[in-house]
This record gives structure tokens, C-alpha cells and sequence, in this order.
């Protein structure tokens, strides 16, 4: 991916009078640009009109560098504001079941009614001028209609990207004792270090709140590149074929006892054209379950999500600049229902 297609775009837009950003999208590269909103503003969601090919392919679009569902799965729900459902140590409080004949049942419930979400709305419009679009038909057979739509979903992905990374990636999500800043001699830079032990100590910490032992890591892209040839782990991982001298995450699962170690490799470029890892030099774990809230499971994080969006409404044709726009659209915020069941590492590389 070339670097014109990373630039952070904030796709968040406040109701009501506030334009989208529309996005200029051609075969090899992508401008970004942004143009005054139309006069006319609709809005009521139900009367726009929804392109259901290019609305299908949203709903289904999933960034192969992004990572946030491993920590944040997407939960589908019907408003865009409510209550969301937390959980913490008291669902794994020991309830006295025995009871007396004629002696009223206990009663238990899982999960408890917490804080309030507020679905964050993000809309880009797609841009593409019509002649290239022709073109690219005419003599390559390339639909830049999907393109345009991908390109643009992807750019509101990385926005979603970001939020979730900020928020797993920030102490203040946590207790003190679920936070582990590394120092200058256990860095996972530092040949002494043994990053194991780190690791070990984390998922007893979670497993001493919960009562679950985590099953899913993410690190950023540059901690795997140092932690896949540290020579502690290369020499704690037994099993590695003869002449193997680097670890990929399969064998930091095995080792670690998890069922997915996660790398995040996206990155975003800012105004000054500088480049950063979404994911910093962090590694977050956690116990999470890729399924329903409505199963009421203790998880570490949601991603609470509009029913039916992502949505890619029908374009039209901007006469003046004879550019085809393509409305791309989602209410998303991810958050952490259970902080308990997480625990963030710092700075473990410098």
C-alpha cells in the first residue's frame, strides 16, 4: 500500500450541517481532498437510498492489517446511544446454591448495567473524476466504482483502527495493577529481558480478577519484529525446526498458552507526511469472546455497531467537477466492558 493511501482521515461527523469529506480515489494512488457539503442536506437515514452490491461489500470488508475485532469484536445494536452491559469480579463471586426445602431460590445474574455508549457517526464521500473511471473499464475491465467504495471504507477502518488502539493502549483504561510500564533492563530490547515471565505474570494477574486465563494478544508491528528473534524466547521455544531463527506468532501462542497472538502492522502518516504505529510499542492481553453480547459473557471489550452499517449510499454525479461521489457510512465506538479481563504492557521496546 502505497503511503498516499494512510493518511488519517477524521471521518467522524457531528449532525446536521457539517460536510463530509470526500475523498478522491484513482487506480495507483489516492488524493485526499476536501470540497464544500451540497446545499441540500438530508437528514433522515431512512431516506437515503443505499447501493446494496457496494453495501454488501462493506458490511463484509475487513482490513487485513487491522486488528481491533480480536479485542473489540463488532456487536451489532439497534440504537445509537444506550446502556452498555459490564462485567467484573462479581460475576465470578461464589453464590451458595444449597437450599433449604420450601426455602426461597437464590437469585444470580450475569453481568450488570453499566455506563452509556454513544455511537461515533463517520461519513466520507468517494470521489472519482469520470473520464479515469471510463478508462479503466474501457481498456482493464477495473470497476473504480468498488474501488472508490473500498478504498473509502478503508479509510473510515483506519479511523476505527486508531480509536480502538488509543483506548486499549491507554493506562487510564485500567486499574493500576492491570499496567505494567517496562524499565530500561526488561524492555523486550535488552538481551537480559525475559519477556515470558513478563507474559506469565500478566495472565495471573488477569486469571486472579476473573478467574479466565487471557486468550488473546495484540502487539504492535515493531514489538513482534524485536520479540520474534530475542534469544530468550528462541531458546524457550524447544520445539523450533533445526536452523529456525526466528519465532512467528503461532509459536509465541504455544508457548504463552494462548489461542491468538495478534499482530497490528497499519500504521498512519500525519499532517507533517511522519509515520506511526497504530498500535505503539505496546502489547495488550486479554480475555475476549468473539461472539454476541446477548450471550452475556464476561469479554474484555465490545465494538458496538449501528445494525445494518456500514452502508455505501448510491452515488451521484457532481456536474461541476463531473466527478461521481460515493457516500460511505458507519455509527461505530468500540469500549471496555471489562477492564478486569485485560492487562496492558508499555513501552516494551524503545
Amino acid at each position: 500500500m502505497s503511503r498516499t493511501t494512510t493518511p488519517r482521515i477524521d471521518a467522524r461527523r457531528l449532525g446536521g450541517g457539517v460536510p463530509d469529506a470526500r475523498i478522491a480515489l484513482h487506480a495507483r494512488a489516492a488524493r485526499i481532498a476536501t470540497h464544500a457539503a451540497d446545499a441540500a442536506q438530508i437528514s433522515a437515514e431512512a431516506a437515503r437510498v443505499v447501493d446494496p452490491v457496494l453495501t454488501t461489500a462493506a458490511r463484509g470488508y475487513r482490513h487485513p492489517q487491522h486488528v481491533r475485532h480480536w479485542l473489540f469484536p463488532r456487536v451489532p445494536v439497534s440504537a445509537r446511544g444506550g446502556r452498555r452491559i459490564e462485567f467484573d469480579r462479581t460475576d465470578f463471586r461464589r453464590v451458595n446454591a444449597r437450599r433449604a426445602y420450601g426455602a426461597n431460590t437464590q437469585r444470580v445474574q450475569f453481568g450488570h448495567e453499566g455506563h452509556k455508549y454513544s455511537l461515533d457517526h463517520y461519513r466520507l464521500l468517494g470521489a472519482q473524476p469520470v473520464e479515469p473511471a471510463q478508462e479503466a473499464m474501457t481498456v482493464a475491465g477495473v470497476d473504480m466504482g468498488m474501488r472508490t467504495a473500498d478504498g473509502t471504507q478503508e479509510l473510515i477502518s483506519l479511523d476505527h483502527e486508531i480509536e480502538a488502539a488509543t483506548l486499549a493502549t491507554t493506562a487510564a483504561s485500567y486499574s493500576g495493577d492491570h499496567t505494567h510500564i517496562t524499565g530500561q533492563t526488561d524492555r523486550w530490547t535488552a538481551a537480559g529481558a525475559n519477556p515470558t515471565d513478563q507474559v506469565m505474570n500478566a495472565v495471573e494477574v488477569i486469571r486472579q480478577a476473573t478467574g479466565m486465563r487471557p486468550n488473546t494478544m495484540v502487539m504492535g508491528g515493531a514489538v513482534f519484529s524485536r520479540i520474534s528473534v530475542h534469544p530468550n524466547v528462541l531458546q524457550q521455544i524447544r520445539y523450533l525446526p533445526e536452523g529456525k531463527q526466528i519465532a512467528d506468532t503461532e509459536d509465541l501462542a504455544r508457548m504463552w498458552r494462548l489461542e491468538h497472538v495478534v499482530v497490528g502492522d497499519s500504521i498512519w502518516v500525519d499532517e507533517d507526511d511522519e509515520t506511526h504505529d497504530v498500535w505503539g510499542n505496546h502489547v495488550v492481553l486479554a480475555y475476549t469472546r468473539l461472539g454476541s453480547i446477548s450471550r452475556a459473557e464476561p469479554s474484555y471489550g465490545y465494538g458496538y455497531g449501528l445494525t445494518g452499517y456500514p452502508i455505501v449510499e448510491q452515488a451521484y454525479l457532481d456536474r461541476d467537477s463531473n466527478t461521481w461521489l460515493y457516500p460511505v457510512a458507519d455509527e461505530y465506538e468500540p469500549q471496555i466492558v471489562g477492564a478486569d479481563a485485560g492487562y496492558l504492557m508499555q513501552d516494551v521496546i524503545v
